[in-house]
């Protein structure tokens, strides 16, 4: 049988979990049989923060393939608008807004209070510029947290990794396989963002509320 790439609706409804499972097993063998589909699906995860148990996580997705992802959806999608994180305190833990991206399923983080979104760490996956990078946030003290950010594959060199708040760099820092860590963010609104010889490349806020 011809392979047909999935449209608009069914890829939708593959991330929404509305597939009857004959159809999700038929979307699955053709991703394994197409590597356009591939690459579409896996820049689709990076965008919208796909299941962490998925095969694709680790494929190396285009720019350009990332650019077609964020295209399937509406300008009015807060996703097509630019990349937001948004952290609240609870008690002595962190729930992640709902308005904002949703962090990856938690491996080990503690929870706290019987509160399922309530935790101690809080991780992400996005995508800045065409880098695909994780991104933890972990209580650091009252009202504080460490921010650290991994990139999932080797980054070019000579990219930097710059944290403003108010329009004043809080932090700036290389970013090399090994990622980077700021300590000790008080609650406040940043703007985290990767550079490459002074150029912006991506970025992203990031609000940190109480």
């Amino acid at each position: 049988m011809t392979h047909r790439c999935p449209d608009e609706e069914t890829l939708a409804a593959f991330f929404d979990g509305l597939l009857p499972p004959a159809a999700e097993a038929r979307f699955l063998r053709g991703l394994r049989t197409c590597d356009d589909c591939l690459e579409l699906v896996a820049a689709l995860g990076i965008v919208i923060d796909a299941d962490d148990g998925l095969a694709w996580r680790d494929e190396v997705v285009p720019a350009d393939v990332t650019a077609r992802a964020r295209a399937l959806w509406p300008a009015e999608d807060p996703i097509a608008r630019g990349l937001r994180i948004a952290v609240k305190w609870i008690g002595d833990a962190l729930r992640p807004l709902s308005d904002a991206l949703t962090p990856l399923p938690p491996a080990a983080a503690a929870m706290r209070g019987g509160e399922r979104e309530a935790r101690e760490e809080l991780r992400y996956q996005v995508t800045l510029g065409d880098l695909p990078m994780e991104i933890d946030l972990e209580i650091d003290g009252p009202d504080e947290l460490a921010l650290t950010i991994r990139p999932i594959h080797p980054p070019p060199a000579g990219i930097l990794l710059r944290l403003t708040a108010d329009g004043e760099t809080r932090a700036l820092s290389s970013l090399d396989d090994r990622g980077a860590t700021v300590d000790a963010l008080p609650v406040g609104h940043y703007e985290l963002s990767i550079e490459q010889a002074d150029r912006p490349l991506g970025s992203l806020r990031l609000e940190l509320m109480a």
